[in-house]
């Protein structure tokens, strides 16, 4: 049995580890006070269906908490603990090699297809200094 994880609503329309990094960048970062707003742009961008995909409707659809809610004021001053938004965006970050990737090619360019030489899209993608397989 698949899981909602393989679903057409969870196809990335970025690379796996370009949304991994910023998922992890937006989680160290979960004090900030438009958070869920970065959040939904986050999974608005990475997702191929956009502003209707699976992530981006089912966050939409957690239960909210207000920023700054700490009953019984007992939190420390420290990084705050994770809300149902915060747990969403980790599990997600969590499954990404899980979901399917959008394949869009482009057509070459014109003087690329009169040269016969094709630049590789990889190029702009690959982090400086990495050794990614491709």
């Amino acid at each position: 049995m698949g899981s909602r994880f393989d679903s057409v609503d969870y196809r990335l329309r970025w690379p796996r580890w370009l949304f991994v990094r910023e998922a992890s960048r937006l989680l160290n970062n979960r004090d900030h006070r438009k958070w869920n707003e970065a959040c939904e742009l986050l999974l608005e961008d990475a997702f191929a269906d956009g502003a209707d995909s699976g992530p981006v409707n089912e966050f939409r659809d957690l239960p909210a908490r207000p920023f700054g809610d700490d009953p019984g004021g007992t939190r420390k001053m420290t990084q705050a603990p994770l809300s149902s938004e915060h747990k969403f965006l980790r599990t997600l970050m969590q499954n990404a090699e899980r979901f399917p990737e959008s394949r869009t090619h482009r057509r070459p360019y014109w003087t690329e297809r009169r040269t016969g030489m094709v630049k590789s899209p990889w190029h702009v993608l690959r982090p400086c200094g990495s050794s990614w397989p491709w």
